[in-house]
């Protein structure tokens, strides 16, 4: 019954992730069509994409689970958590001692980057930004 309630009030467009037809945006009168909606997501589907992101980010710290976020390429973590001090990699979260981290990241992950990595991140971010 409640799409019948709404009908009329709402246009709908096409989601570029689910492909099904959703509510893009409240119908008023005399505002005429909306402009041309391209790779348009429903509610739902950025939700489940930030949540996505958020689980792709953040992660805990080995030693106290402290949430980390990491920012950049780098798959290398040095927490700085007072009494914590962990260097850890990111995609598989071993703490390993600082002198072997490297060594670690080339030879159990083919390398520094983590095959994970989201491609949108932005490049604004610098190591010296966290300090």
């Amino acid at each position: 019954m409640l799409q019948l309630r709404t009908a009329g009030t709402w246009i709908y467009a096409w989601c570029y992730k689910c492909g099904e037809a959703k509510e893009f945006e409240e119908r008023v009168s005399a505002h005429g069509a909306p402009e041309e909606v391209t790779r348009w997501r429903c509610n739902t589907c950025r939700a489940r994409r930030a949540s996505y992101a958020t689980m792709q980010w953040i992660k805990g710290c080995p030693r106290f689970q402290i949430p980390t976020e990491k920012f950049g390429d780098c798959g290398h973590i040095a927490c700085l958590v007072p009494d914590c001090g962990a260097h850890w990699w990111f995609q598989c979260g071993l703490d390993v001692p600082l002198d072997d981290i490297y060594r670690h990241m080339d030879e159990a992950h083919g390398g520094w980057y983590g095959a994970g990595d989201l491609d949108d991140v932005d490049d604004e971010y610098q190591d010296d930004e966290l300090m």
